[in-house]
């Protein structure tokens, strides 16, 4: 993987084939996302930054080949279809954005260097005697950091976390100190001589994306297929959860006998199923009110049904949208 710090993170481990991808770059582009977008799938990645919703700059590196532009769309959209990679979005300042785009554009002089075989002094001095306008990257498997360079002297840093450059060097002497670290140096171009192409507006996305998909249509259709049955255990999980939660908030409320009538209003209703549905969980309960009139007054009615109704409106609120 190309080291970069993780910046503020948005969404991790998102599943890569349960998205559509004309729709999830759509997404970040209406909502004018800054920052960047990293793809992982078995041997390969995709890194999408974008400034202001525009998609600025696109990677993707499978071993030692680097695909850009039309070429690095056209791989993320196959291995969309064929493989079930995992997604990271992480949202960056302008100016960091930008850096990071002309790191991903930027040429290597030195990678994959292990530190503890660096004379970090001589290779300063050399950075400085160079002009570098560039960057060091300092990273280990679990974390990573940059070290920005304008003629040859540092000014600035990339840490996990942040979202604009940073002035400590804090993070950075710690992953170096760290068994393992290892090292690359690179140029870059000066900020305003980084091509300003939004990919969305001279990329078709959605045909491309289509023509993946219909390259790929029985692996895409299993992946789907996957994804589904996931879901549908997913959502099984959960309503088992759920089902519990209620049975032991109608037993702390109405004891044994509060217990046993949620047990016979879900089977009464074919099991946890209907807690889906607005109209029959007002249903069940307002019957379940109505039955356990028998054993306990308005106040504690009023207090069952209120927490039932908290419990399910909480397990069951529509997920936010991931992306910012």
């Amino acid at each position: 993987m190309i080291p970069l710090p993780r910046g503020l993170s948005v969404a991790t481990g998102l599943v890569a084939s349960h998205q559509d991808v004309p729709h999830f770059l759509g997404q970040l582009a209406q909502r004018q996302f800054t920052g960047y977008a990293r793809f992982v799938f078995g041997a390969s990645e995709v890194l999408l930054v974008f400034t202001g919703g525009k998609l600025t700059t696109v990677l993707a590196t499978r071993g030692e080949a680097r695909l850009t532009g039309l070429e690095a769309i056209a791989e993320l959209c196959q291995r969309v279809a064929v493989e079930a990679g995992t997604i990271d979005v992480y949202q960056l300042g302008p100016e960091l954005a930008a850096r990071v785009s002309g790191v991903l554009q930027g040429e290597y002089h030195v990678r994959a260097q292990e530190l503890k075989s660096v004379e970090v002094t001589a290779l300063v001095a050399k950075i400085k005697a160079r002009k570098l306008n560039g960057c060091v990257a300092i990273y280990t498997p679990q974390r990573c950091s940059l070290v920005f360079y304008r003629d040859g002297v540092g000014f600035g840093f990339f840490h996990d976390g942040s979202q604009a450059i940073e002035t400590g060097a804090t993070d950075s002497q710690k992953i170096a100190g760290q068994p393992g670290a290892k090292m690359d140096v690179m140029s870059t171009r000066p900020l305003e001589q980084l091509p300003a192409t939004d990919f969305l507006e001279v990329v078709n996305v959605q045909k491309v994306w289509e023509a993946a998909v219909r390259a790929n249509q029985a692996r895409a259709d299993e992946l789907r297929a996957t994804a589904r049955a996931a879901e549908r255990q997913r959502q099984e999980s959960k309503l088992t959860e759920l089902a519990e939660a209620l049975h032991v908030i109608a037993a702390k409320t109405l004891g044994p006998m509060g217990r046993q009538m949620m047990t016979k209003e879900l089977a009464a209703r074919g099991g946890p199923g209907f807690l889906l549905h607005p109209d029959q969980v007002a249903e069940a309960l307002a019957a379940l009110e109505k039955g356990a009139r028998l054993v306990a007054g308005p106040s504690k009615l009023k207090e069952l049904t209120t927490q039932l109704k908290a419990e399910i409106d909480r397990q069951l609120a529509p997920p936010q949208s991931p992306l910012p």
